[in-house]
């Protein structure tokens, strides 16, 4: 960093000697912002939440000293447990999701196994215990599986906050069947205290599966319609394309957007991932990263799709 840039740019450690890292922030009235991550604690990865004032500084009067942390599943050597999303209820209170181990005490592949974590504290950073079980709503949507080296469970990227302080959370799960090892969509629906909102989907959730590859979503926004579109990506045979997909706001696809709901899109010929969407006017706008040949450097790239999911080739450079 250039020593005229330096005082603009704080640090802060949130263990004295272990890993941490920061994933998400928010902004909030009055001037203050929330970013969430993860801890290490002897070998055990917590959800971590700070709040900062407008000068940047750490706001000791929430959790302590400013940092509030959460530990879902308690184990040495458990590591799978983050906060990769944060919202701020219109109450002020603070909700964080991300992947917890399934069961600390497990074994072999069992161990592997992951869940979703729905956290919500209050604006002290004190735990809520009138949301979920005592301020915790876990989500076990698939049993994880091994394929080849890697191991695949329940995970979440993303939260939107919905109207009425209902949330929206974005993850995946493990796809149906014996035979499937790869992942799919799972979009959930919670109301503002936790608890699946039923009228949504099938018990709160929608699922989407692109062919048999792995499937990896990322964020989601709200169109002033009510209409949701979810960003995310797919890996198949190597080739990782774009996809962005619509639903109504009972979570049924929106059959006007894309092919029955789907806009998936090759932006490159090897690699286009859209890791967030926003609205400009009526179209949207992705922000990702990608490559164009299968030995290339990895480029930030941004494509616009119009308002039926359509690749906008008008924008950029030949649409990108």
């Amino acid at each position: 960093v250039p020593a005229t840039l330096s005082s603009d740019v704080l640090s802060v450690p949130l263990s004295a000697t272990e890993t941490d890292r920061f994933l998400a922030v928010t902004g909030t009235t009055g001037n203050q912002y929330y970013a969430a991550g993860f801890t290490t604690v002897a070998d055990d990865s917590q959800m971590a939440v700070a709040r900062f004032g407008v000068t940047g500084g750490l706001d000791t009067s929430f959790g302590s000293n400013g940092i509030a942390t959460v530990n879902v599943a308690v184990g040495t050597g458990k590591i799978a447990e983050l906060a990769r999303s944060i919202i701020v209820q219109s109450d002020g209170k603070i909700v964080i999701a991300g992947p917890i181990e399934h069961d600390t005490a497990a074994t072999g592949d069992g161990a592997r196994d992951t869940d979703i974590a729905v956290v919500r504290l209050e604006a002290t950073g004190q735990l809520d215990q009138t949301f979920g079980n005592k301020g915790i709503t876990r989500l076990d949507l698939s049993t994880g599986k091994v394929t080849g080296t890697a191991f695949r469970g329940d995970t979440a990227w993303g939260l939107t906050l919905l109207p009425g302080d209902e949330l929206l959370l974005i993850g995946g799960k493990v796809a149906d069947g014996g035979d499937r090892s790869d992942s799919d969509y799972a979009v959930l629906k919670l109301t503002a205290n936790g608890t699946r909102d039923n009228t949504f989907g099938t018990n709160g959730l929608v699922t989407l599966d692109i062919g048999k590859g792995n499937d990896n979503p990322r964020t989601a926004l709200v169109q002033p319609d009510g209409k949701i579109v979810v960003s995310g990506h797919t890996s198949d045979a190597g080739v990782v394309t774009t996809v962005l997909f619509r639903l109504l706001s009972d979570g049924q696809f929106d059959t006007s957007f894309g092919r029955d709901g789907v806009a998936n899109v090759a932006l490159l010929p090897f690699v286009a991932e859209a890791y967030d969407v926003a609205l400009q006017g009526t179209n949207l706008v992705i922000a990702g990263y990608g490559r164009d040949t299968s030995g290339g450097t990895v480029d930030i790239i941004s494509a616009r799709f119009l308002s039926d999911g359509t690749w906008d080739k008008s924008y950029g450079d030949g649409g990108l």
